[in-house]
């Protein structure tokens, strides 16, 4: 680059410098001034080509400048997540080096499948909901993020991978019934260790939020509080076979495609029915409550 200066500096210096011919000039020295003419001519056609050599290469270190202080890091979906397919799931990232004059083209790595597009890029975090398609095979997949209209790299777009996630085949189950069978598993494997613990679950009857906890092992046995509607609450001191046969009345009701209480009223007293898919069954903390180890209180 720095040659390439120098010769256009030679080259003007050449190109204004004067040259003088006397009243009393000669054919030859005549001759001369229009040789050197030409030589002007010629010197002024190349130095218009070089410094259109010197714009074009300017404009390529431009580009590749512009190309390295941008990036985009995909932060959703990493590695180890599960998507099943037909579910919506947000797709972030952070972007570099972005003034609001470009955009977002979201595809799923190896498929036809273009899952969102038109995000401003402005420059730190953003963020887009797609729905992952019903009908795409399970496997392992790559999310892409390129930039697009982007005019001062001549159209290079600057992209940006995801880790490997798995996409499943959707179970047509909403999200937040998989949120209940997990948290219920989740439950089910600490009390059937007994382990301290403490979370909120929807009474099958008022629908309304309660606390229950797993206070660990007292006296010998497993203690368990589980608030009930209007003030009221369920103590229980569990023997060891009876918390193992709760834990695993919760597991059943977790996996199961139905599960349901019913409160039936009549002369005789009340009677509480439980059914798993369908099926009339046991409920170990019914049991509990019959044999007294369970107690129910707050009511007068």
């Amino acid at each position: 680059m720095k040659k390439y200066i120098v010769i256009v500096l030679l080259a003007v210096s050449f190109i204004i410098s004067p040259v003088f011919v006397s009243a009393q000039s000669t054919p030859m020295l005549a001759a001369t001034q229009a040789r050197i003419q030409e030589l002007r001519q010629q010197l002024i056609s190349q130095l218009l080509a070089l410094i259109n050599q010197l714009k074009q290469q300017l404009s390529v270190l431009q580009s590749q400048q512009n190309q390295q202080s941008q990036s985009i890091d995909i932060t959703s979906p990493r590695s180890g997540d599960v998507w099943p397919s037909g579910e919506t799931r947000q797709i972030s990232w952070t972007s570099h080096g972005f003034y609001g004059n470009e955009w977002t083209q979201v595809d799923l790595v190896g498929t036809r499948y273009g899952l969102a597009n038109g995000s401003q890029l402005m420059g730190g975090n953003g963020a887009v909901t797609v729905t992952m398609p019903n009908d795409i095979s399970p496997d392992s997949y790559r999310v892409k993020i390129s930039s697009v209209n982007s005019p001062a790299r001549g159209g290079t777009s600057v992209i940006g991978y995801s880790d490997y996630f798995t996409v499943t085949s959707g179970s047509g189950i909403p999200s937040s019934t998989q949120q209940l069978r997990a948290d219920l598993n989740v439950f089910s494997d600490k009390l059937s260790s007994c382990t301290k613990y403490k979370t909120t679950f929807v009474h099958p009857l008022t629908g309304g939020t309660m606390e229950k906890e797993i206070l660990g092992i007292i006296g010998g046995r497993c203690n368990y509080v589980e608030q009930m509607p209007n003030n009221g609450k369920m103590e229980c001191k569990f023997t060891e076979s009876a918390r193992i046969a709760s834990a695993q009345y919760y597991r059943d009701v977790a996996i199961a495609e139905s599960a349901g209480t019913s409160l039936d009223v009549d002369s005789n007293g009340q009677k509480w029915t439980y059914t798993i898919d369908g099926k009339v069954v046991e409920n170990p903390l019914q049991e509990a409550l019959d044999s007294g180890m369970c107690v129910i209180s707050g009511y007068r």
